[in-house]
């Protein structure tokens, strides 16, 4: 489970997020979470991307309306529209003390709900358990079970996005941006271009919405992606994502990227405007860095 809201970044840009353990780095992927009735979910797909410093959360149900020849919003009926509220996802860093991770939260697919993400983890091998309480932002004690698929070994990277200027057919501003590299894998996370009202469930804001289509677009667009980057996958193609019609796709468009005169910073430019990119951390030097964003 993983909350500021999106609406406030809880540490200013330029500032460095606290390091995660090593013992947490890697791509973690959910066999199942239980509850105290007894009641127990193995079926949602679960990534869980973790670096040194930041992390990108993407929780995908089964049951997900079929995404085949979807192109947008507008090909979906309200009732798929409510089901896609269902799905979760976010993006942050976390916080340790005394044996408690915390998830703050920078982006987050659904509303704040004013409650703590914490919960206990403890680690076996590749096998992570992690246990919440009832004042957890499940309202409900929990247990998670994840079994780690990568291990940072070759490539562990992240970047926030400093800077935004789209262009006329980007549609908005992606500011605030999480993107993470973890060996053949990235996550990434763009913010809505409006924060949400609070609300219990996403679910709840979008029935309320009604027929109102414009509004309820607004609501889903926050995207969470996982793709590839090597391997069985073209590189920065999306094979999952809260916006199902970009599976299949590139996460970006051809373009090029290059280092800020300091190293400190990418810079990229494609379809999608201008991208001023942070450098939280790499294992990779600028320039392969840049080649491989340029891929």
């Amino acid at each position: 489970m993983r909350s500021p809201s999106e609406s406030a970044s809880p540490f200013a840009l330029s500032d460095d997020p606290p390091a995660a353990p090593e013992w947490l780095v890697g791509l973690w992927c959910r066999e199942s979470i239980r509850f105290p009735n007894g009641s127990k979910d193995d079926t949602t797909r679960v990534y869980w991307g973790q670096t040194r410093r930041l992390y990108v959360d993407l929780r995908i149900p089964q049951d997900r309306p079929a995404t085949e020849g979807r192109q947008s919003f507008d090909d979906f009926s309200l009732i798929e529209l409510q089901q896609l509220a269902e799905q979760k996802g976010f993006a942050g860093h976390i916080e340790m003390a005394d044996g408690l991770c915390s998830w703050v939260r920078y982006i987050d697919y659904r509303p704040d709900t004013g409650r703590s993400d914490a919960g206990r983890l403890r680690i076996d091998g590749d096998t992570l358990y992690e246990e919440g309480d009832p004042t957890s932002i499940l309202a409900s004690a929990y247990q998670e079970i994840y079994h780690r698929e990568r291990h940072a070994t070759r490539l562990c990277i992240a970047l926030r996005l400093v800077e935004h200027q789209p262009s006329a057919s980007a549609g908005s501003d992606a500011t605030g941006a999480v993107l993470i590299m973890i060996d053949d894998r990235f996550l990434f996370a763009r913010p809505r271009s409006r924060p949400l009202p609070p609300a219990q469930t996403l679910r709840e804001l979008v029935e309320a919405a009604g027929d109102d289509r414009r509004l309820i677009h607004a609501y889903l667009d926050c995207e969470i992606s996982l793709g590839g980057l090597a391997g069985s996958y073209r590189p920065w193609t999306i094979s999952r994502s809260t916006l199902p019609f970009k599976e299949g796709t590139r996460l970006w468009g051809q373009g090029s990227a290059r280092l800020s005169d300091d190293g400190h910073r990418v810079i990229q430019e494609n379809e999608g405007g201008r991208f001023e990119w942070r450098l939280i951390e790499s294992t990779l030097p600028g320039q392969d860095l840049v080649r491989l964003i340029n891929e």
